[in-house]
């Protein structure tokens, strides 16, 4: 995985993972918050597949 896609699955994980780690703020369990941040980070992997499925590397999207 080269670091640009990284980079964006770490972004993109803590936009999915912010409400309900915000939510949660105030219990301070850590377990969960670990189980949060995982959960997010594999939506943000799903995504990104998801995405590269459809618009695949070797075809720029608007051109055929």
């Amino acid at each position: 995985m080269d670091e640009g896609r990284k980079r964006t699955l770490a972004v993109l994980a803590a936009i999915l993972a912010e409400r309900r780690l915000s939510e949660r703020a105030a219990e301070g369990n850590d377990g969960l918050r670990v189980k949060i941040i995982s959960d997010a980070m594999q939506n943000a992997e799903r995504i990104l597949n998801t995405v590269d499925a459809r618009w695949p590397k070797d075809r720029i999207p608007g051109k055929t």
